[in-house]
């Protein structure tokens, strides 16, 4: 066989042990395919938080955190398990195999008892430098580990004229400076510290967001008018993707917080720009056009919300949200519906009337719901039509800790 033409010529040998190493070095298809798999998990589960049904948020990310780790365990144990069958079946139940490689002008060709592969440098994905190895990386399956003591200055020049795209020279050049880096040791910990940071801000806008919600009293079908808050969690994404670069250039391994702050970010504000495509927030003057149906004084400040539904097994729905923000007069607005006759309590609602007025969401978690329903054609109040029909209902709740007052309307085809 003619070998004339080739410019070096290297001998390998690889045990197990080696083939242990070099699937650590090089799993990138594990953590590709983990990352990606997460990601994946936490878009899919945060569907459960889209109204009109949404799970609680705390429900949802703990849903999140357990698949994820669940998943982890199961690629690992899968990694682990078919580690020794697959090294076996790629050297022919050896205890070792070896190779010669051939490094010509246009491919180079791996030679061994089994196997005669040539591989062209275009065919080649990336170099990865170790303190040990140079790998030579084609695909997931065909991976040429060097050891460094069977490098010389010749072949890397030889290499990096060919393979432009890898650029061994100046990974080689980074693996020197980073025997060198001992004093980064601290920065280290502290760029693994914020990459896990940067994965669990994804949740810690979620929880953000519902607190401040809570802490605004309104109703969770409108969370999503305030996931602007996100925006306070975004240096976190930010602050991985900057120190990431800076200590890249200085020759430490920190692509994974480069990688995670870049898609963190865009996770972060795609959630924030949803503020500004939904808002259902109207003048809250336009709420006396329901004063008279409410048959109580609404205080004179407070914000209003009003939501139309496309998708409802109710005809023509939409759901309108009053929120108080003056305490005095939320508290006389309170005092006067519990003395007013058009309100009843939970206990006071016959079934046939509570059927009409469950569309009315009544989230109190410490005190007394108060309802009414509201028929317009009938100018009546918490009665039920005496024939058939349409009805345009109003079904009211009001909520007194959480001081919010929802009022569902909706087209009713009444039969008896």
């Amino acid at each position: 066989m003619d070998y004339e033409n080739f410019k070096e010529k290297v001998e390998l040998t690889i045990t197990y042990e080696e083939y242990q190493e070099l699937k650590k070095v090089c799993n990138y298809k594990f953590w590709k395919t983990f990352i990606i798999a997460a990601l994946i998990i936490i878009l899919f589960f945060s569907l459960a938080l889209i109204p009109p049904d949404p799970l609680p948020i705390e429900d949802v990310i703990i849903s999140d955190i357990f698949v994820i780790v669940v998943m982890f365990f199961i690629l690992k144990i899968k990694d682990v398990l078919f580690s020794r069958y697959d090294y076996n079946k790629w050297i022919k139940n050896k205890d070792r195999t070896e190779y010669r490689l051939y490094f010509y002008d246009k491919y180079i060709k791996v030679e061994s008892e089994k196997i005669q592969l040539k591989i062209a440098y275009e065919e080649i994905k990336k170099v990865k430098i170790t303190k040990t190895h140079l790998y030579i990386i084609v695909n997931a399956k065909n991976i040429i580990p060097i050891p460094n003591q069977k490098i010389n200055m010749n072949l890397i020049d030889y290499l990096d004229d060919r393979i432009h795209k890898t650029k061994i020279k100046q990974k080689i050049n980074l693996e020197k400076q980073t025997e060198n880096l001992e004093k980064y040791t601290s920065v280290k910990i502290g760029l693994i510290i914020l990459f896990i940071l940067t994965i669990l801000s994804i949740w810690a806008s979620m929880i953000l967001i519902l607190l401040i919600a809570q802490k605004e009293n309104v109703p969770l079908f409108l969370t999503f008018n305030y996931t602007w808050v996100a925006y306070y969690v975004l240096p976190i994404p930010i602050l991985s993707i900057i120190l990431g670069i800076i200590y890249r250039i200085k020759g430490l391994k920190c692509t994974k917080n480069i990688a995670a702050g870049i898609i963190v970010t865009g996770i972060i504000l795609l959630e924030v720009s949803v503020s500004f495509l939904i808002n259902n927030e109207i003048d809250y003057k336009n709420i006396n056009s329901y004063q008279e149906m409410i048959g109580v004084k609404l205080p004179s400040k407070g914000e209003y919300y009003k939501v139309d539904w496309d998708e409802s097994y109710l005809l023509d729905h939409s759901s309108n949200y009053i929120i108080f923000t003056n305490p005095t007069e939320e508290k006389a607005f309170l005092e006067e519906l519990k003395n007013s006759n058009l309100w009843l309590t939970k206990n006071e609602l016959n079934t046939n009337l509570e059927n009409l007025i469950t569309p009315a969401t009544c989230e109190s978690v410490k005190q007394e719901c108060y309802y009414s329903l509201y028929i317009k054609e009938l100018n009546t109040h918490n009665t039920l039509p005496v024939q058939n029909g349409v009805y345009h209902i109003y079904a009211m709740a009001y909520s007194s800790d959480k001081s919010y007052l929802d009022i569902e309307e909706y087209i009713y085809n009444y039969k008896e």
